[in-house]
């Protein structure tokens, strides 16, 4: 049986409305009793880019000149 579940969440430049939460990217950690795994979603102009470690470094590196990222994590237990 597949018991994983989402055991972090971490957005970068977290904005929060009263109708709405938006941020750059999203990482997520899911765990299971055996193992964990990471996925990375991407807004593009294009789609949504989703994948592992390397998909949030390719987003990092993309980034232009001067842009800072803030990471707001938020972890369940």
């Amino acid at each position: 049986m597949i018991d994983n579940k989402v055991s972090q969440m971490e957005m970068f430049n977290i904005q929060i409305t009263f109708e709405e939460i938006i941020c750059d990217a999203l990482g997520l950690s899911l765990t299971s009793s055996t193992n964990k795994q990471e996925l990375f979603l991407d807004p593009q102009f294009f789609g949504i880019n989703i994948g592992g470690s390397g998909v949030e470094e390719l987003w990092k590196n993309s980034q232009l000149e001067g842009y800072k990222s803030k990471s707001t994590t938020i972890n369940f237990k």
